[in-house]
């Protein structure tokens, strides 16, 4: 079964074999959400949920999220 490790704790996680990017796993090392973002090989990265009308600073820069 195809696994990576945790980008935070280095913590082995499963990702199934029909995982697709952008498929969300939760760490059992350290309860954080990570976001699939490469599929061969596995990568992981730190999962953010923004909500449409949420605004986020960049660099001092206000932007709002659409999708």
């Amino acid at each position: 079964m195809p696994s990576t490790n945790c980008p935070n704790c280095d913590t082995r996680v499963f990702i199934g074999s029909k995982a697709e990017e952008g498929d969300i796993f939760l760490c059992p090392g350290c309860d954080i959400d990570l976001e699939l973002v490469w599929v061969d090989p596995p990568e992981l990265a730190f999962y953010w949920d923004y909500d449409e009308d949420e605004t986020v600073l960049y660099d001092d820069v206000e932007a709002d999220l659409e999708s």
